[in-house]
């Protein structure tokens, strides 16, 4: 055994550099090559060793380096389209994890309890920005996230990590792994999340968080077990508060994801997954009401609302590929069951009204057709039809036809055209927010032009041009809840690079103009470079994040400048040194209050991501 580890340690010297080596094995083992799909729209991949030098500890890290970006709401959950008083305003966003799609039966995505858990399971994330195929979801979808746990034989062993920042940030974290007959994957992490507490008025608004994960994944080449849970206590910032006056915020949240995934063979898949949630929200302020409920038409002062929700999904997929065509088909069924067993309005008991049911069937076909030796058509659609207990039954469709064209091995072009049409979740129906039943469905069309070169063999540069009609988008007024009829046009420009240097480093360049028309945002523009690199022992990375947001007349801006260090003290431990929003530029998030006595209107800044440093140790055996 020692004559082999000396010839091999020889031959390593012999050959080259052996960090270039171990760079070229780890590279060789990067999962990310073999799950990603191809995208008309804007797509990223975030691989193992990104993750891991840039320290991504949260979904947040990920987001804000993407044209997605980072937002939270009046609640202080993870909200990317956060509008005005609508409680969850991220609607077509959905979250996968190992291709299982992770839901909740009120609230149509599962983002905001993945947002704020512990990253350390992930292998690595792709996000897509126009779903590349209908067979990952039963409900419409124009932004993909998924993400992937790591694999067991090559995670095999135990690894233990903990964490302390700035406003008494803190986690833990156990991991173990074993290959066998079935791979074993199991993760559990503590997470709290602090921030800097902003006093207002007669109060100090809070939104730290509390997060338990457990995850436990069984497989084999055929099938996969997954088992997901979640407890998540958050104080709730503003919550349902118009004037921001708040004596007690705060929201918990109990999740759990059952789901089994099955390959019967090469051409037959059959998925079934459970999901459940039991949440529990408490508001309360003095003197002046927490909000004015246009559903039971009287001021709210102290508010306790329990919720309940179960979501069983089944899907058939059938594919066959030939010398020409790559075919899709399926089926899936998706019933909802929620219900709220309390709800406490001052100290009155009211009876929940709402939606309490909803099955969604769907249908889809999609195919690719190679039709020249360069060129490639695509046509998709599916059919849903959507049943509910308390408004009208929905039939809703969705379609795309799209172009790929090789122009020779280093450039190709794309132009796609997509149709979507989603309802309202089943929470904004006949709530608080007044009587939603009759809103229409939204609507989006989608036309796309991308370009892609590669530069040479480590380098490459994609632009991409995006015009969308969005109409019957969602708008709170004093009237309640609307659907705005007149389209909302948006226009989006995104130029990226992305050069791949010493084997698995990476420089990034990723910028974007949104132009909006008709609504109450004009323009975002964001520009994000992000580097990440191994020195010998040390990975480093560095990444500055822009964002300019001009709303009618008036404009703001800010920058995120973020580093870190990671020591590789051996094989089995390491230490980390993270450092966010460094210059205290990042930009800053307005939350507009109403004085309910005054009716004069304030507006609470804060930026969503403090400057904070973070230590970590790792040690794995």
């Amino acid at each position: 055994m020692r004559l082999l580890s000396f010839l091999l340690f020889f031959s390593i010297l012999f050959a080259g550099d052996l960090n270039m080596l171990l760079n070229k094995i780890e590279k060789s083992e990067d999962l990310s090559k073999k799950t990603m799909q191809e995208s008309a729209g804007i797509s990223y991949v975030i691989t193992r060793y990104q993750l891991d030098m840039m320290q991504a500890k949260y979904l947040s890290d990920v987001l804000k380096h993407t044209i997605i970006g980072y937002g939270e709401n009046r609640y202080g959950i993870t909200d990317p389209w956060n509008s005005y008083f609508i409680p969850y305003n991220t609607v077509g966003v959905r979250i996968f994890l190992d291709n299982q799609e992770l839901t909740t039966a009120k609230y149509d995505n599962a983002l905001f309890l993945y947002s704020k858990i512990d990253l350390s399971f992930i292998d690595h994330i792709e996000i897509y920005y126009m779903s590349p195929t209908y067979e990952l979801s039963p409900e419409p979808a124009y932004i993909i996230i998924k993400l992937y746990s790591k694999d067991a034989k090559r995670d095999e062993g135990t690894r233990i990590a903990t964490s302390y920042g700035t406003f008494k940030s803190n986690s833990q974290v156990v991991d173990f792994a074993n290959s066998g007959k079935y791979n074993v994957y199991t993760h559990f992490s503590r997470d709290y999340i602090g921030h800097k507490t902003i006093p207002y008025k007669d109060t100090l608004l809070n939104r730290d968080s509390l997060t338990y994960h457990y995850l436990l994944s069984v497989y084999n080449e055929k099938t996969r077990y997954l088992l997901s849970t979640i407890f998540y206590k958050q104080h709730s910032f503003l919550g349902l508060s118009v004037d921001g006056n708040i004596k007690k915020s705060l929201v918990w949240t109990k999740y759990l994801h059952f789901g089994i995934d099955h390959k019967f063979n090469d051409n037959f898949t059959f998925k079934y997954s459970l999901d459940y949630t039991n949440d529990k929200s408490v508001f309360a302020e003095s003197p002046t009401p927490v909000f004015y409920s246009l559903q039971f038409n009287i001021p709210l002062y102290d508010v306790l609302i329990k919720g309940i929700g179960k979501v069983h999904t089944t899907e058939f997929v059938y594919k066959k590929t030939t010398s020409k065509n790559k075919f899709v088909t399926g089926v899936s069924a998706r019933f909802k069951r929620m219900d709220y067993p309390t709800i406490k309005l001052n100290s009155y008991y009211f009876d929940y009204e709402g939606v309490k049911r909803q099955d969604i069937y769907t249908a889809f076909m999609e195919n690719n057709y190679q039709y020249l030796k360069n060129a490639i058509l695509t046509l998709g659609a599916a059919y849903s039809i959507y049943e509910s207990d308390n408004i009208n039954d929905r039939k809703l469709k969705q379609y795309k036809i799209g172009n790929t064209y090789l122009l020779d091995k280093n450039d190709v072009f794309k132009l796609f055209f997509y149709h979507y049409e989603f309802g309202i979740p089943p929470y904004l129906i006949s709530t608080l927010l007044g009587d939603s039943r009759n809103i229409e469905p939204q609507k989006t069309n989608v036309f796309i032009f991308k370009y892609k070169r590669q530069l040479n063999s480590s380098s490459n540069i994609e632009g991409i041009y995006m015009y969308a009609k969005h109409s019957n988008y969602l708008l709170f007024t004093k009237e309640g809840l609307q659907s705005i009829p007149e389209p909302m046009k948006l226009k989006i420009f995104n130029v990226r690079y992305h050069k791949n240097y010493n084997i698995i480093n990476d420089f990034v360049i990723d910028a974007s103009d949104m132009i909006l028309e008709d609504a109450p945002i004009k323009k975002i523009i964001r520009i994000i470079f992000l580097n990440t690199h191994r020195i010998k022992k040390f990975d480093l990375f560095e990444s500055l994040v822009f964002r300019y947001s001009k709303f009618g007349d008036s404009s703001k801006r800010g920058y995120d400048l973020n580093g870190g260090v990671k020591y590789n003290v051996n094989d089995n431990f390491s230490i980390s040194l993270k450092a966010q929003n460094i210059l205290n530029k990042r930009y800053e998030n307005g939350y507009l209050t109403i004085d309910m006595n005054t009716q004069e209107r304030d507006v609470i800044t804060t930026p969503l991501l403090e400057r904070s440093i973070t230590l970590s140790v790792e040690y794995m055996f």
